[in-house]
């Protein structure tokens, strides 16, 4: 698992002239410490797609059917899980939010948080979000919104606080959100995040640069978003065996 996680943490934190393979999870933070001050996770997208027992959870109607509710829809796909690793001493996850980050046209699409293990709230590595910032449309037009100090907006921040396994936390695909560092005195956090949206979304006719977007996603849409024989193409319907209808009402 830990070898998974480091697949593509470097091409998300390093400048495109700093990638190198990584194939294991200490080469790849060696990597990433020798040109970066600041790593906050490794990460592995999708693995719903090589374990059943993954695939089981992000599909089954428990989760889904909620999805649905929040959303108000009769129709949901899944669009990505993610599993997230925070060991002791990681830096914070920057504030940001999740639909910029993916190719998607649409404003429904929500993702549910799950940990790994309990959380202890305070001291430990939830996550907080800004209440109200996914109605904000300034804060998100703004090119440096990942990594800036949010006190000037007035938000409310609201934190996950205590979990314990089974937990679930939901947040819209546009609400801010981040996650403190990780203490040196904790075991470690992982996490798995899954999201949704509403069927018939359809794909953005432009492609962000990375100046606009980290495109951490890209990994995850690669293997069905176009150009190429079927893949889905820029601003058609994003409908695809790797973007499954998980529920319907």
């Amino acid at each position: 698992m830990a070898s998974r996680l480091s697949r593509y943490t470097t091409s998300v934190l390093l400048p495109a002239d700093k990638h190198v393979p990584a194939h294991s999870r200490d080469q790849a933070l060696r990597h990433i410490r020798q040109h970066s001050q600041e790593l906050g996770f490794l990460q592995h997208f999708n693995l719903h797609r090589e374990l059943q027992v993954i695939r089981s959870l992000v599909t089954s109607q428990r989760l889904a059917a909620v999805a649905a509710q929040l959303l108000g829809e009769k129709r949901v796909r899944l669009y990505q899980d993610c599993v997230f690793l925070k060991e002791p001493g990681f830096t914070p996850t920057n504030w940001h939010s999740d639909l910029p980050l993916s190719p998607l046209d649409t404003n429904s699409f929500v993702t549910a948080w799950i940990p790994l293990r309990p959380l202890k709230g305070k001291g430990d590595s939830g996550l907080e979000f800004a209440e109200g910032s996914h109605r904000d449309i300034a804060v998100h037009a703004q090119a440096d919104g990942r990594s800036r100090d949010l006190s000037d907006r007035g938000y409310r921040i609201k934190s996950v606080g205590k979990m314990d396994l089974g937990d679930v936390s939901w947040h819209h695909g546009w609400v801010l959100h981040y996650a403190p560092p990780q203490p040196l005195d904790s075991p470690p956090r992982m996490a798995l995040a899954v999201s949704y949206f509403a069927d018939g979304a359809r794909i953005r006719q432009a492609e962000w640069s990375r100046a606009d977007c980290m495109l951490e996603d890209s990994e995850s849409y690669a293997n069905w978003l176009g150009p190429g024989p079927g893949k889905v193409q820029r601003g058609a319907v994003a409908r695809h065996a790797l973007l499954p209808l998980v529920y319907v009402s």
